[in-house]
């Protein structure tokens, strides 16, 4: 069967079919500009993420490096102290030995400093006695006032001292003769210069060497 298509109709088929036209074309236009800002969008979406995983990378490196950092700083500290441990006790001692020598040294050095001291006196003293024997009369009459007190005196000089010095010794004896018995003796013992008086409750030692030895035994327990 024939179909006869009037031309009312085709006007019309042909007006729907262009605004179906029409209509295709506004979609695919927006289309065109949803598919647009998607790729915007998706650039957008990449390049943050981009940014934010370099971003966590130089975190997640940094955080790496202080990790590392930290662990190598606990590593010499746990050493350090290991080693301050184990090396503590001997610089103790080390320590406690410099310091007992060191008082060793000191207290040897302060006994030869007192005997140089000594021997030098003891030089300037007989030097003395050579030049002016009657200084030996200043011990007897030191010795004899020490000894004034006791019973029968002796006083013994040396033999060179008693052969010269006589005759003064027995002037200072004179007025301790008149309370006790007195009597000036040579003695090989006595070194020149000295002098000791013998009593019955015992002896005053007068001698330069004797003397001088007490007072370095002095200096030295002091």
């Amino acid at each position: 069967m024939t179909t006869i298509i009037k031309a009312g109709e085709s006007r019309a088929s042909d007006s729907d079919a262009l605004a179906t036209t029409f209509q295709l074309d506004d979609m695919s236009q927006l289309a065109d500009g949803y598919l647009r800002e998607a790729r915007l969008k998706a650039r957008q979406i990449l390049a943050e993420a981009n940014l934010q995983a370099d971003q966590i990378r130089r975190q997640a490196e940094q955080q790496g490096k202080d990790a590392a950092v930290e662990a190598v700083a606990n590593l010499v500290q746990n050493k350090v102290s290991q080693q301050i441990q184990t090396t503590l006790p001997a610089l103790q001692q080390m320590v406690k030995e410099i310091r007992c020598t060191k008082d060793k040294w000191l207290s040897q050095w302060e006994r030869e400093a007192v005997r140089l001291a000594t021997a030098i006196a003891a030089r300037v003293i007989r030097r003395e006695l050579s030049q002016d024997p009657r200084i030996t009369l200043d011990l007897v009459s030191e010795s004899l006032r020490l000894a004034s007190t006791s019973g029968t005196l002796k006083i013994l000089l040396n033999p060179e001292d008693h052969a010269t010095l006589l005759g003064e010794v027995e002037t200072i004896a004179k007025g301790l003769r008149e309370l006790a018995p007195t009597q000036i003796l040579p003695h090989s013992g006595i070194s020149p210069g000295g002098c000791r008086v013998e009593t019955d409750d015992g002896s005053v030692d007068q001698q330069i060497e004797i003397q001088l030895k007490r007072i370095e035994e002095e200096l030295n327990n002091s």
